[in-house]
């Protein structure tokens, strides 16, 4: 039998292991590793092993991975998870990525440019072997140009043609384009569309814009200075017919709009909500979006090419007659209650 550890402070270490069993560093270090071609006695496995559990002695994998070249360590950058769509997202990745034998890391930079910058610098300083970026990268940003040289991959979750780096994204163009042919049908004649500081939806809809009789307006918003207020005060003024809106800001028309305006509203949302006040969703089908992301982001881990890749996962418009049958269809069904409390079930 071994005695109890000596060592009151401080992190066992595998040569503290060696000199406990007897045995050199290198021997301990081919049991841990389960070195095939490396010939240890029985005995001597027993005694190694008896000192580990004696010593609670746990290996350094950072260190071990490090050594390997691979950390099997991948980090997901996001603005929040506080909501419930941002934690269904997070665990979603969580689960792509373990299903391919990695492991998340997860940074949130509470959609602030210093926090960002410093989350990317530190996964990249760990080592991580990937980074899936889902924040609106701007293109005109020095630090955004330098990641395109990085010998971490990274890929982004909205398309930059004018940065060098992989993406798969949602073509938003099929679900807006059938949106909008739904608002005309209903009388709109202008139709707002909410979009955030960086992202590409604003584009996508001016590509659109020569189809279609009516107006089509957009107002970029940013999550993290931007209030409801601020939003309200700019769609009184100019009293729209339709509106566009990113799901995760719970606009309501019987809540937010008085009596006498009321707007037709689609929401982009990645887990639609059966909402009477809605004309329909432009679902954004997440599972798809994310088992892609994980699968390509993964083969340039394991087969790094320096061709970049681009995926555009289309959209679809939804009537809100059709809301409740595709939510019965989706995998990600489950966690529907959680979200649809949190929006007051509107």
């Amino acid at each position: 039998m071994t005695k109890p550890s000596s060592k009151p402070f401080g992190r066992v270490t595998a040569k503290d292991v060696a000199e406990r069993a007897g045995v050199s560093r290198s021997l301990v270090s081919m049991y841990l590793s389960g070195n095939k071609n490396a010939w240890l006695s029985e005995s001597t496995k027993q005694r190694i092993d008896e000192v580990i559990k004696t010593l609670h002695y746990r290996p350094n994998t950072l260190a071990q991975a490090l050594r390997r070249g691979k950390t099997n360590t991948i980090g997901l950058l996001m603005g929040g998870i506080a909501d419930p769509v941002g934690g269904m997202f997070a665990e979603a990745v969580m689960d792509e990525v373990e299903k391919r034998g990695y492991r998340l890391f997860i940074a949130v930079t509470r959609f602030d440019r210093k926090r960002e910058r410093d989350a990317l610098a530190n996964m990249l300083n760990y080592q991580i072997d990937g980074i899936i970026y889902t924040l609106s990268a701007d293109s005109d940003d020095d630090f955004f140009r330098s990641l395109e040289n990085s010998s971490c991959p990274i890929l982004l979750t909205e398309n930059h043609p004018e940065i060098n780096l992989d993406s798969v994204c949602f073509d938003l163009r099929p679900g807006m384009r059938d949106a909008i042919r739904h608002l005309e049908a209903q009388g709109c004649r202008r139709v707002l569309c909410l979009t955030g500081y960086f992202d590409r939806t604003q584009e996508q809809l001016a590509s659109l814009a020569g189809e279609f009789a009516c107006k089509l307006e957009t107002y970029r918003w940013n999550l993290a200075t931007n209030t409801h207020e601020e939003f309200m005060e700019r769609v009184l003024l100019d009293r729209p017919d339709g509106i566009l809106v990113q799901g995760n800001q719970g606009l309501d028309k019987t809540a937010w709009f008085p009596p006498d305006y009321q707007p037709r509203i689609v929401e982009f949302n990645m887990l639609p909500r059966p909402a009477p006040a809605l004309d329909g969703v432009i679902h954004l089908p997440f599972r798809r979006w994310i088992g892609k992301m994980v699968d390509v982001l993964v083969g340039q881990i394991e087969r790094p090419s320096a061709r970049r890749v681009r995926v555009e996962i289309p959209t679809e418009f939804v009537p809100q007659n059709r809301v409740s049958e595709l939510l019965r269809s989706l995998p990600e069904k489950n966690s529907f209650s959680t979200y649809a409390t949190s929006n007051g079930g509107r």
